[in-house]
This record gives structure tokens, C-alpha cells and sequence, in this order.
């Protein structure tokens, strides 16, 4: 039988939340919005790895899978806000700087919390944790009364560099973890044999012959609403052996994330990003060290009917030129490799109208100096 994130009575609480800003998460940027779709692609499960700073995750190796997984979000943040996936409903409600998690369903099962456990804050930092106890009741298959209590633990535990398949290096990512220890009880008759609070729940684990250990990682970079790598890891533990029961890991990588429609505060974060990348590349072409007109001329001329970028450059002596167009994130969609061409008039011309994503970056590397053009579709 196929296992899903969702197996049985397991509570997963995903992230719904979260996207990342000068090392925060933020609610301006973060939140999912009404209407949006997204597609995340299934790959072999990456490890999360240790916590702490200036972390490198290389995940290149893993392997893409003939699966993918779709999201979809429904609803109002100042009552019930939905997110359909994998065949379930989650409910959930903001309150002040707060997200708190109501419940979900599915032709199975419902759970409703009471009171509803806050699972993230806004602003969120490195470093913050975020510790929380829940408790739900429901039903499941109709037949049996549902009870379902644990522990919830949140931190931003690590930051660093990530590389993922098929996707350049991303810098300035950040790591959430979301442990959740949780519980369960079923019962014919709708009674339970002790009453549950805050208070008595870690004794209630600690006693229990069966629980249930869900970790949430989820990978954030700058500019992005939704996270571009998660990996889910469910361990049971039975009779004090732990037992792991399914992993997984999904991709939403940035190129995919940029066709989201009027996501104006994450535009304005990528522009920011760019230009301060250009104006890095401004001081070296225009510094007086890097005399580029004794080298070369350049110009760049957009057909926006045609999608067509046209590159003029003129050289004055053998020189070695190299030409990229790629996404606001950093991913390579062109390339041509570096070539030494002598001197005279040369025109390179490049198509954007099939590449994802709707803004690009397109850099002329001449010697080892560089400009940069931001194109828009």
C-alpha cells in the first residue's frame, strides 16, 4: 500500500506558514494566500543534518521521483483558513502575531483542538523556540471516538547554504524544525479513562505504549513564500523501541515559485537581492582599476514580442567572454561556457519565451569582468 505523509491516525502539523526575510520570518511575506495552487516535486529524502550557522546541505545527489505533491489554500486569515493536501483539510486561524492550528479532517478522521495550539509566531528569528501542548477530539471512520493530545516544539535551528538537483547554489537559507510528540486513543464508546489537560500530558506520553514522533524540516530562501525543500521524517515508538515508519522530501524550487501571481512584498525583497548584486558588479566595471573601454564596448537590446535578448559586444584585443541568463534565485537556465575570441564584432542573441519564471538575470563575463542586465518577460 502507498504511504502518505498522512498514514492512519497521524497528526502531521504542516507548515503552512513562513517565507524569510533578513534572517526572519515575517508575516507580511509569509503567509499562504487565498487561491494559491502549488505543485511540489517528490525527490529521494534528504537527511536534515546537523543544526547551527553557515551550514552547507548538499543535497545534489538526490533523485528525482515520478510523484508529485499538490497544495491548495482556501479561506479567510481572520476566520478559517484551509489548506487541502493529500486528501486532508487543515483549518487553521491567525490570531495577533500568532498561527494557531484548529483541526482537520478527511473521509477518515476530524480533530478539533481545543483551545487551538499556536504553532508559530510572528516575528519569527534565528535561534526562537516555540513550545506548545495541544489536545483534539474527533471521530474516525464514523465508528470511534478520537483523542489526540501531545507536545509541539518549533525553532529556526540552522542557516547556511543549500544545493539542490538540477538548481544552483542557494545562499541565505534558513532551517525550521517542527518536532511534534503526539498520542492517541480510540474508543467505541465515546469515554476515555482520564481526563487530559496541559499539565498531565507529558506523563500521559511517558506511560503510553505506542506514540508517534513527526520531524517537519523545512528550508526557506529569502523572496519566497513557501518553503523550497521539506523533509518529513515519522518515527513510532513502541514499547520504548523507536521504529521508523516513512520519510520524505519535496521540492518547490524558486523558478517554480515566481510564477505566483501579485506576490508584491516577495518581488520587492528579489529586486532588492538583484540590485544589490548589480551594484556590487557596477563598482567593478566602473572603477578606475578596470579600465573596460580600453578592453570592450557592450550593449544589451530586449525584443519583448519576440522574447528574444540580443547581446552586442566589441572587442579590442583576445579576449575571453562567457554569457549566463538566469532566474532571480541564481538557477543557470543559459549558458554559454567560457570561449577566448579575438578582437572584432560580436553579437550573441538568446530566447526567454520557454524558460520559467517571469524575471531573469543576464550577465556578460568578459575577463574577469562582469554586467549584468534584470529582464522581465
Amino acid at each position: 500500500m502507498k504511504k502518505t505523509v498522512f498514514s492512519l491516525l497521524v497528526i502531521v502539523f504542516p507548515s503552512t506558514i513562513t517565507t524569510i526575510s533578513q534572517n526572519s520570518l515575517t508575516l507580511e511575506t509569509s503567509l499562504p494566500r487565498d487561491s494559491d495552487e502549488i505543485i511540489k516535486q517528490q525527490i529521494s529524502f534528504c537527511s536534515p543534518g546537523k543544526a547551527g550557522t553557515d551550514i552547507t546541505w548538499d543535497f545534489r545527489d538526490s533523485k528525482f521521483l515520478n510523484e508529485v505533491q499538490c497544495t491548495y489554500y482556501k479561506g479567510n486569515w481572520d476566520s478559517i483558513f484551509c489548506m487541502q493536501q493529500c486528501g486532508t483539510i487543515y483549518k487553521y486561524k491567525l490570531s495577533k502575531d500568532s498561527l494557531l492550528f484548529l483541526g482537520y479532517e478527511n473521509p477518515t478522521t476530524q480533530i478539533k483542538f481545543t483551545p487551538a495550539p499556536p504553532i508559530l509566531r510572528y516575528p519569527f528569528n534565528y535561534g526562537d523556540t516555540l513550545t506548545t501542548s495541544f489536545i483534539g477530539s474527533g471521530g474516525y471512520s464514523h465508528i470511534y471516538a478520537l483523542r489526540a493530545y501531545g507536545k509541539i516544539r518549533t525553532t529556526i535551528d540552522a542557516t547556511g547554504i543549500l544545493l539542490l538537483p538540477d538548481c544552483d547554489t542557494l545562499h541565505n537559507v534558513m532551517r525550521l524544525h517542527r518536532r511534534e510528540i503526539i498520542g492517541q486513543q480510540l474508543s467505541p464508546s465515546g469515554f476515555f479513562d482520564q481526563c487530559l489537560d496541559s499539565l498531565n500530558i507529558d506523563r500521559k506520553l511517558q506511560n503510553d505504549s505506542v506514540t508517534w514522533q513527526v520531524d517537519t524540516y523545512q528550508w526557506y530562501l529569502p523572496g519566497y513564500r513557501y518553503p523550497v525543500l521539506e523533509s518529513i521524517e515519522n518515527t513510532i515508538t513502541q514499547k520504548e523501541v523507536p521504529k521508523r515508519h516513512f520519510c520524505q522530501s519535496t521540492l518547490f524550487l524558486p523558478e517554480a515559485q515566481e510564477i505566483l501571481e501579485s506576490d508584491t512584498e516577495n518581488n520587492y525583497i528579489r529586486e532588492q537581492t538583484y540590485f544589490s548584486q548589480e551594484s556590487v558588479h557596477s563598482k567593478e566595471i566602473t572603477s578606475p582599476e578596470n579600465k573596460l573601454s580600453d578592453k570592450f564596448s557592450i550593449s544589451c537590446q530586449i525584443d519583448p514580442i519576440n522574447h528574444i535578448i540580443s547581446i552586442q559586444y566589441n572587442l579590442y584585443q583576445n579576449t575571453t567572454v562567457e554569457i549566463l541568463l538566469a532566474s532571480i534565485s541564481g538557477m543557470v537556465l543559459y549558458h554559454e561556457p567560457p570561449q577566448t575570441k579575438s578582437s572584432g564584432f560580436y553579437s550573441s542573441e538568446v530566447s526567454f519565451d520557454q524558460l520559467p519564471g517571469n524575471e531573469f538575470i543576464l550577465t556578460a563575463i568578459i575577463d574577469d569582468k562582469c554586467k549584468s542586465w534584470k529582464i522581465k518577460k
